[in-house]
This record gives C-alpha cells, sequence and structure tokens, in this order.
C-alpha cells in the first residue's frame, strides 16, 4: 500500500502498486482491483526517479515525513508521485525500482525433488 497523487494539487490517495521485473509498474484502486489505474515501463519509459529532498516541492500527507516522498519522471512529462507509509518502506520502494530496471533477474530457489524412503522420513523427522 502506498500514497499516490497524479497531479500537483490533488489530494494524496491510498493505492496497491505493483512493480514487477524487467520493468512493469502498475497502480490500481486498491487490493482487490483487476484493471490497473495507470501503467507505466520503469525500464523503458523512466527518466530519473527522485525522492526525499529532491522532491523538496511536494507536501507529504498528514503525519508522514517528507523523507517518504518518491516521484518517478517518465517520458512524455508524465509522472508518478508517491509517498510510502514510514522510511523503511520508503527504502524498499526505491530498491523495488531499481531492481526492476536493471537487467538482472532475481535468484530462484532450487528445491531438490526425490522420493524419500521410510528410513529418510523417520530421520529428518527426529531433527
Amino acid at each position: 500500500m502506498i500514497f499516490i497523487t497524479e497531479t500537483f494539487f490533488r489530494k494524496w490517495k491510498k493505492s496497491w502498486l505493483v512493480v514487477c521485473l524487467g520493468g512493469p509498474v502498475r497502480y490500481y484502486k486498491n487490493k482487490r482491483s483487476d484493471k490497473p489505474q495507470k501503467s507505466f515501463n520503469l525500464k523503458l519509459e523512466c527518466m530519473a526517479v527522485k525522492s526525499g529532498r529532491q522532491c523538496h516541492y511536494l507536501l507529504p500527507p498528514n503525519g508522514v515525513d517528507s523523507s517518504c516522498l518518491i516521484e518517478l519522471i517518465f517520458t512524455g512529462d508524465r509522472t508518478l508521485r508517491l509517498c510510502a507509509q514510514n522510511p523503511e518502506a520508503t527504502k524498499m520502494w526505491l530498491q523495488a525500482f531499481k531492481r526492476a530496471q536493471s537487467d538482472k533477474e532475481l535468484p530462484t530457489p532450487r528445491y531438490e525433488r526425490r522420493n524419500w524412503n521410510k528410513e529418510e522420513i523417520e530421520e529428518e523427522e527426529e531433527r
């Protein structure tokens, strides 16, 4: 959950933001919405990511520190202004945006799949 405002003078609204590897960013009205309100591609369209003091012209929602502000600037004079709920969440969102822009994929865990016999199961349960 994150606060989003689309224009400079609009009020902040809570929205559901989804960031994917490869760059897609979509935001929804709420967690249960099927259709995104807007979608952007960080990898192809994002020109800059600003945060904290770089967003000095934005006022955060009541009770939220200005260090939680984030602004994504896209091609075509489009911007997405965000405000996380706390500084830790801000760091998490910035890392997610950076990772979505990179070519590196997240490591996927590898699981060993095999059939265990009865003795192996018992040994594992004892541990």
